[in-house]
């Protein structure tokens, strides 16, 4: 088997016995509003990245001026970091109108 796969369900298994073990520990309530409000981040991501696809195959006029830039002063796309970012929540440097 490859590493790849070994090594996901080695961190899959003891990230689910974590949380397993902390259940008891944490508030119900607590965990469910994290996951709501992580849910809601990678939604409104995956929402806006589907406006950057659409806006790749059609010509939507002045909704593809871009807003803002601030790949100069934060962020270099070959960051892996800001890749991440860019595929859990959907972020750009430089958003256009119809994204924002």
């Amino acid at each position: 088997l490859p590493l790849s796969i070994l090594s996901g369900a080695a961190l899959g298994s003891f990230f689910g016995y974590l949380m397993y073990k902390s259940s008891s520990k944490v508030a119900m309530e607590r965990f469910l509003k994290a996951s709501v409000v992580l849910l809601l981040f990678v939604g409104a991501g995956i929402f806006a990245h589907g406006i950057f696809e659409f806006q790749e195959i059609r010509d939507w006029g002045h909704w593809e001026t871009v807003v803002f830039n601030i790949t100069p002063v934060c962020c270099s796309l070959t960051n892996p970091f800001w890749g991440l970012m860019r595929a859990l929540v959907g972020f750009t440097p430089y958003p256009t109108r119809a994204e924002v």
